[in-house]
């Protein structure tokens, strides 16, 4: 029990001395995730407002005529 104690404790020592020089690739993976999350809020907010738009196209008695120039 305690061989098993002091390897834990061990490992958990050197991955606190090691972890200010990793905060480059220790930030990657949270980043990547966010821009993921970012990329899909985005893509799904543009498909709610072309939804949106597309939705409320008015009453169906009101007519828009447009000229045509020549």
């Amino acid at each position: 029990m305690i061989n098993w104690l002091s390897k834990s404790g061990s490992v958990a020592l050197f991955n606190l001395r090691t972890f200010r020089s990793e905060k480059g690739p220790r930030s990657l993976p949270p980043s990547g995730f966010a821009a993921s999350v970012a990329v899909l809020v985005g893509v799904l907010s543009i498909a709610e407002g072309f939804r949106a738009a597309i939705g409320s196209l008015g009453p169906d008695d009101v007519a828009v005529v447009l000229a045509e120039r020549r």
